[in-house]
């Protein structure tokens, strides 16, 4: 019987995450039997990168069992359906705190669109801003799902979940998928071995992008700005390497080993009183909004 842990949005949680894959990456035709004795939160939309590992470990034919859960925590992960990929029943979400889980392909990139627009940029909780910058948001998000799509090589899925905090007055909203990561194609496009710490970082700043005749996202850019000024988070996580964006700025860390593809996790400010606009056709980072 495997011990789980409280998995919050930070590192230390995501460590964890990463090293019960490591545990288990071998295992094959068993099951798993985990227990959830000890755990009294877990954050929802880490759900995106809890069964993005599960489902790599059930492709070697191994089962998952869960035992001992928190009757709190089966709840919320029954109403955002992530439990319901493992037999139990789903709950109606009547609060509307749950962005659902969802398990997609790459050839899923319409109907990835709609649910950003209806399951997170069409909540009320969203700071305000005008239609112009909303569509760019969204397409921020899309850009990473194309990202997920096109280059992981990912053949197991893209894994997508998030949830609103009320009392922390955020929501939490994460896209993971099993490709090959960002080090080994970053590497090669740069012709230089580079970290996973590394290759994070250059696929973030804007105007870097290994796709031909490409100058880097716009809608990348301007979610990166507003998440800045809204005070909001981007974590990323690739390989064996931790990258984040916050109020307190950037912070870059590593694994002790790897994780089976990228994870994406943005944390939006509900709090924010302000009324964001985009104010140009033609952006530069110093007139955004």
């Amino acid at each position: 019987m495997i011990d789980f842990e409280n998995i919050e949005n930070d590192y230390r949680s995501y460590n964890f995450l990463v090293d019960f894959y490591r545990q288990n990456k071998d295992k094959a035709y068993q099951t798993i039997d985990i227990s959830f004795g000890n755990v009294d939160f877990i954050a929802a939309n880490t759900c995106s990168i809890i069964g993005a590992i599960f489902q790599k470990l059930q492709n070697s034919f191994n089962g998952i069992r869960l035992f001992h859960i928190n009757d709190e925590v089966k709840k919320t992960l029954q109403r955002n359906g992530f439990l319901s990929f493992l037999g139990f029943p789903r709950l109606p979400d009547y609060y509307h705190t749950t962005i659902q889980y969802m398990k997609l392909f790459p050839n899923h990139s319409r109907f990835f669109s709609e649910y950003i627009r209806e399951e997170l940029m069409g909540k009320s909780e969203i700071p305000g801003m005008s239609d112009r910058l909303k569509k760019k948001i969204t397409e921020g998000i899309y850009e990473i799902f194309i990202n997920a799509a096109m280059h992981s090589n990912t053949k197991e899925g893209i894994f997508t979940c998030g949830q609103f905090f009320k009392t922390k007055h955020k929501i939490e909203f994460t896209i993971t998928d099993l490709g090959i990561g960002m080090r080994n194609p970053i590497s090669q496009y740069l012709r230089t071995s580079i970290s996973a710490v590394d290759a994070i970082e250059w696929a973030m700043q804007e105007g870097n992008s290994t796709k031909p005749n490409d100058s880097g996202g716009l809608g990348l850019a301007i979610l990166k700005h507003f998440i800045t000024l809204n005070k909001g988070r981007i974590q990323v996580i690739s390989n064996n390497g931790f990258w984040e964006l916050s109020a307190a700025g950037i912070d870059k860390r590593t694994f002790s080993s790897e994780f089976p593809g990228t994870a994406v996790n943005i944390c939006i400010k509900t709090d924010d009183p302000m009324q964001y606009v985009l104010t140009d056709e033609i952006i530069h980072d110093e007139d955004i909004f």
